[in-house]
């Protein structure tokens, strides 16, 4: 059974699809256009990392003669988690998030392969999907601040792929802010914010220019850039992270400090290929004249992402 495909989607009509579970908490990222067949289809979405809870869209796209929503969740489908033969967790919607959600605790685990099947009321065909949680494939080296100026702040971050097999990768810069609170003599800080940084990139020559170089792709959300490891496998990679100090939080005037950290994800090739598929449709939805983008598709008998990833973080740089 081939559950790993790419559909040609013809540009008749666009249903938006909620790339949520992508967050680095829960909730929704971006929303991206895919465009459908004529029919109805079932629309999966969701990617798996360990130790997180089970989260996962289940919607059904309009027909192009439909002058319904061009998409609405499936509140009334029946979804089960499987390892291997074994079902490990049966899912159930959740009104408040509308998305389908743990009903057993079950928590996914690095190097495991899942398959998810759905049972839609009134649909003969099981809608399924399966992927894997890749193990980390890279060691991080370092991770520090190398200079300011006017408006930046830059970072370097080193990381070594140790692994000789095809390996995918996501590079997002996370800051997190908090008040400084003087206590009994001590200076402690409460917790405010976190959030992903939308940054530039530089891999080729350790200097920024006019333009951002980078063998990477950057992810349309904003979220960071993947990567696979043709240029760098079984070497270490160093890049150059350029943040604007217009996108912080970092407020020192009015109490507000900041700290920022690398999150390097080791994803499946699933992820890495919705990914691009997506971030180059986004790109070329802006020409009429260039020719449609294939989305990467793993769901059989509908479409969508069913993808793992395993994530790490480097250490924290505050910035006082």
């Amino acid at each position: 059974m081939i559950l790993n495909s790419n559909k040609t989607l013809p540009p008749l009509k666009t249903i938006l699809v909620c790339l949520g579970l992508l967050v680095f908490a829960s909730g929704c990222q971006k929303t991206v256009t895919i465009t459908p067949d004529s029919e109805t289809q079932v629309v999966v979405n969701a990617n798996f990392t360990p130790g997180q809870a089970w989260k996962v869209n289940i919607q059904q796209s309009s027909g192009i003669l439909d002058n319904a929503n061009q998409i609405q969740p499936i509140t009334d489908a029946t979804a089960w988690i499987y390892y291997g033969t074994t079902v490990v967790e049966q899912l159930q919607y959740n009104r408040a998030t509308q998305m389908y959600i743990n009903t057993q605790d079950h928590t996914p685990l690095a190097g495991n392969k899942y398959k998810i099947a759905i049972q839609i009321p009134n649909q003969s065909a099981t809608v399924m999907a399966e992927d894997i949680i890749p193990e980390s494939s890279a060691e991080i080296v370092e991770f520090k601040r190398v200079s300011a100026g006017n408006g930046f702040i830059e970072f370097m971050f080193d990381f070594k792929d140790v692994s000789s097999n095809e390996n995918f990768y996501q590079i997002s810069l996370l800051e997190k802010s908090y008040n400084k609170i003087s206590s009994q003599g001590e200076t402690i800080r409460k917790p405010l914010q976190s959030k992903v940084i939308p940054y530039s990139i530089k891999d080729f020559e350790p200097i920024f220019g006019l333009e951002s170089e980078t063998t990477g792709i950057k992810l349309s959300s904003n979220n960071g850039y993947i990567f696979n490891d043709d240029e760098f496998n079984t070497e270490t990679k160093t890049v150059l992270l350029r943040i604007s100090t217009q996108d912080i939080l970092h407020m020192p005037e009015n109490n507000v400090f900041s700290s920022f950290e690398v999150e390097l994800r080791s994803v499946s090739k699933n992820y890495y290929h919705y990914q691009k598929s997506v971030t180059e449709q986004l790109l070329v939805s802006q020409n009429p004249l260039a020719e449609p983008v294939q989305i990467h598709n793993n769901v059989m008998n509908g479409v969508g992402n069913f993808s793992g990833y395993s994530a790490q973080n480097s250490s924290n740089i505050s910035i006082e």
